[in-house]
């Protein structure tokens, strides 16, 4: 299972997951995916509950404890002991084993209520569930079940917006009120027919509103087209064609641009060349729109040069300042013979409004990078991180260390004016933001995500056996 994490201002820490071909990324600002062909149609809530129903917490399959019980799961019980009232984390407030599932992540914290999705197999007909929960017990609010595959979403107004695909039919673009788990709206995206194998469908919350942006295939079309719509109610602002943009695996949205990728940061090498080459794409693989009617503001790079080629995604986005775009970009003389020793890999940072490069910084080839914060991280080999300024790319400190570990930075979060970044050898450093000064603990195996808020922190922990939990910590340093 990948754990890795998407990226959004001011959003949750997510978990991406992936199946058959689809990614959905779980957050309260941003939720992206690959889904199914076709159109919007708004639906009444009532048609909306095919496959998918509110129930009891018992009819999903889930092991649901208190904190004093967990002690019957093992994985958990380390956890608990190893991270409880140590550095950043405070006492456990509490635990939930979503047993037998997989890929339970938290879609957003907000006034004592912890709403998290999971999928799996449940002994049942639901495949995956929204819960709402209390934090302070762990005890379910409401529950909603769905067939087919898992629902991922965030928080959007008042709504709670998910992703469905079931697996008879096209996927749905849904919003269940956050207080109940029942209906506000549905929109159908394509006909309603069995979607099989998913091209694209990729949605982002436009910040300070209730409305989100939908990107997807239209029938018959080569390109894509981008919808702005509020899921609360299906109403649709407006839909406009891509032109010259045939499928995404991410969409973001800053300074008033929809910015789409070609590539997830995550799958974006050298074999991305050779596939491009082979089907003489055009490898400007970056696009903006505008979020105000959908209009093309830029591409990038601006102009494609042959004789270089530049292949762009998108690593993460800052609202600090005028706001900056961050992406990786991989430069080589010659997509028909990529190799590692002919690959340029560079950091870019980007004006969302002009598509125009504010500075660039190369990294070595393989670097791990993420924009956590205002801190873009990198890091280029074991015992090796490196804190750059977003808005500037400065190099604000460097990190080493002589263990023979690798920053896994695509898991780091911030916290306050701390960054947690595992490493994969079951460690867990808090490194100062400004300085790089950091200081190491013990991480058990299984924990996969951490989501902050301004009183907790709720580790994600995989425990092989009994599925996954997710336990909730007061914080050592809690925002007042």
């Amino acid at each position: 299972m990948d754990h890795s994490s998407a990226r959004a201002p001011g959003a949750c820490h997510p978990v991406r997951m992936r199946r058959r071909g689809i990614v959905i990324a779980l957050s309260a600002a941003l939720l992206a995916g690959i889904g199914v062909v076709g159109y919007t149609t708004v639906l009444p809530a009532w048609q909306c509950r095919r496959g998918s129903e509110l129930v009891e917490a018992d009819r999903l399959g889930l092991d649901l404890r208190q904190s004093q019980g967990l002690n019957t799961t093992g994985a958990v019980t380390d956890v608990v002991a190893a991270l409880e009232d140590n550095g950043p984390f405070g006492g456990l407030s509490s635990g939930t084993v979503v047993a037998p599932w997989n890929a339970a992540s938290v879609i957003a914290v907000d006034d004592g209520v912890l709403l998290a999705s999971g999928s799996g197999s449940t002994g049942n007909s639901f495949a995956g569930a929204v819960l709402s929960l209390d934090p302070a017990s762990g005890s379910v609010r409401w529950a909603r079940g769905y067939d087919g595959y898992a629902p991922g979403g965030g928080q959007v107004g008042e709504d709670i917006v998910t992703l469905v695909l079931p697996e008879d039919r096209t996927a749905a673009v849904s919003a269940l009120d956050a207080r109940t788990g029942r209906w506000s709206a549905c929109t159908w995206v394509g006909t309603n027919t069995e979607h099989g194998f998913a091209p694209t469908l990729a949605t982002a919350r436009i910040p300070e509103t209730s409305e989100i942006l939908l990107a997807q295939d239209v029938d018959d079309d080569p390109d894509l087209s981008l919808t702005r719509m509020t899921p609360g109610t299906g109403d649709v602002a407006w839909t406009v064609p891509m032109t010259g943009l045939p499928s995404a695996d991410d969409l973001t949205v800053l300074g008033g641009a929809a910015v789409l990728s070609r590539f997830n940061e995550r799958d974006i090498d050298y074999t991305v060349g050779l596939n491009l080459a082979n089907q003489g794409t055009d490898t400007r693989t970056v696009a903006a729109f505008s979020t105000a009617d959908g209009s093309p503001l830029w591409r990038y790079p601006a102009e494609e040069d042959p004789s270089s080629p530049v292949i762009s995604t998108v690593l993460g986005a800052s609202d600090t300042g005028r706001g900056t775009l961050v992406l990786t970009t991989m430069t080589t003389p010659d997509l028909d013979s990529v190799t590692a020793d002919t690959v340029r890999w560079d950091l870019v940072g980007v004006d969302p409004r002009t598509g125009e490069p504010r500075w660039t910084i190369e990294i070595p080839y393989g670097a791990r990078a993420s924009l956590t914060g205002d801190t873009l991280l990198y890091s280029s080999g074991p015992g090796d991180l490196h804190g750059l300024d977003v808005t500037t790319g400065a190099e604000l400190w460097t990190l080493a260390h002589e263990a023979d570990e690798w920053f896994q930075t695509n898991r780091a979060v911030t916290l306050g004016t701390q960054i947690l970044v595992p490493t994969n050898a079951e460690d867990l450093w808090l490194v100062d933001a400004a300085t790089g000064t950091g200081t190491r603990t013990e991480m058990p195996d299984g924990v996969y995500s951490f989501t902050i808020t301004d009183t907790s922190i709720v580790v994600g922990v995989e425990t092989y056996t009994d599925g996954d939990a997710l336990l909730l910590f007061d914080r050592a340093d809690p925002v007042a």
